[in-house]
């Protein structure tokens, strides 16, 4: 019985010591975070495609599957699937290749002439700097 104890005592003292629980603290919010303003929004809006919403007066009836079956015989739906499809299928190759190619010119430059990067890079620190500026105004 003495064993059990001190076994016990042993693995709570390094449940402590290996900080274990500074980790599940540390990581809490981030946690918390994602499933409130991820998982949470997900799920329910997932639910609210088995319902029928009324704006004003919520939920007035669950409808199941047929707002599914509503959208697959739907005659917009496929057409602006059609247009989303033909859109992306030239739009996407069309963005790969010119990233490519404007990147392979920025590094084509001269460190020297090269006026491109500092405009490149931009958005990255703008949105950065910003946000610095507001907080210091406000």
């Amino acid at each position: 019985m003495h064993d059990l104890q001190l076994f016990s005592v042993r693995s709570s003292r390094r449940l402590y010591s290996n900080s274990n629980v500074l980790k599940y603290v540390f990581i809490l919010p981030a946690a918390l975070w994602i499933v409130t303003f991820t998982i949470f929004p997900f799920l329910s809006a997932i639910h609210y495609t088995f319902v029928n919403y009324v704006l004003g007066r919520g939920i007035t009836g669950y409808v199941g599957f047929d707002n599914y079956l509503q959208v697959l015989r739907s005659g917009a739906f496929w057409y602006s699937l059609f247009i989303t499809s033909i859109y992306a299928s030239i739009v996407v190759p069309l963005e790969l290749v010119l990233g490519f190619l404007l990147a392979w010119f920025v590094t084509l430059c001269p460190r020297e002439h090269n006026f491109f990067r500092p405009i490149l890079t931009a958005p990255l620190f703008t949105i950065s700097v910003s946000l610095c500026l507001l907080i210091r105004v406000a």
